[in-house]
């Protein structure tokens, strides 16, 4: 039975082969609730500048899976546990809760399942479960993918990430960005360390630049470490809301 706060939607196809009800909270907030009050391990509430508001997780690896999204210039914005997915397989039931959904800056959407450690073995029937998720997401035209600790807190990507996300609630003006803007005129990149100048010290300039990533104004290189050569290009012509 559902809640009143919560709402469905019933998809099923030849080509899937078995039906799936996916149930969501009509306000998106998580579906299931991780600070209830009654856990005894650790949670986190991650605020997010991108979405706007606090994001609940259950783990230092969710919340550097969402370090990523939110530094992303590819993540529009982004929800955890957005949904619980039920299959109906062989007259049972299976319930499986995604730990991220994306909006992504093609038109697409993304699951993740995080995992600290993935061994598909250790678990057939939870294994099993995934790949039904990620059949019903190929169905819908979704991306689908599981994702552990060692590939999202890889060097040296994580480490600019984390950075990055670190300066995200710096505020960034009008005029900051118009400034960079004219800077930018008739070229498409700028290297960092004079980017970062325009805006009096360098440290100020990189907090801007790295807040400015969030709004998805500008996008960093991230695959190496960071250094004055470090290529900055202006991501859209039009300015986001400045904080």
């Amino acid at each position: 039975m559902l809640d009143e706060d919560q709402c469905y939607e019933e998809f099923s196809t030849d080509v899937l082969g078995f039906p799936v009800r996916v149930v969501a909270r009509r306000d998106g907030r998580p579906i299931r609730p991780i600070l209830s009050g009654r856990r005894a391990r650790p949670v986190w509430s991650y605020y997010s500048l991108k979405c706007g508001t606090g994001l609940p997780c259950e783990s230092g690896n969710e919340l550097h899976a969402l370090y990523h999204a939110e530094v992303s210039t590819d993540v529009v914005e982004y929800r955890v546990q957005p949904c619980t997915m039920h299959f109906t397989i062989g007259g049972r039931v299976r319930s499986y809760t995604p730990d991220l959904e994306e909006a992504l800056s093609d038109g697409r959407v993304r699951i993740t399942e995080v995992k600290d450690r993935f061994e598909a073995d250790a678990d057939p029937e939870y294994s099993e479960k995934l790949l039904y998720a990620a059949e019903y997401c190929r169905a819908r035209g979704q991306l689908f993918r599981i994702q552990d600790r060692a590939e999202i807190e890889l060097p040296p990507l994580f480490d600019t990430v984390d950075v990055v996300q670190s300066f995200r609630r710096t505020a960034v003006t009008i005029n900051d960005v118009m400034r960079l803007r004219e800077h930018f005129s008739g070229r498409d990149v700028l290297p960092l360390g004079q980017a970062r100048e325009l805006f009096g010290t360098a440290p100020l300039g990189f907090a801007k630049l790295a807040a400015m990533m969030v709004r998805r104004i500008v996008a960093i290189d991230l695959t190496k470490r960071l250094s004055t050569e470090t290529p900055v290009q202006m991501l859209r012509p039009r300015m986001a809301p400045a904080s």
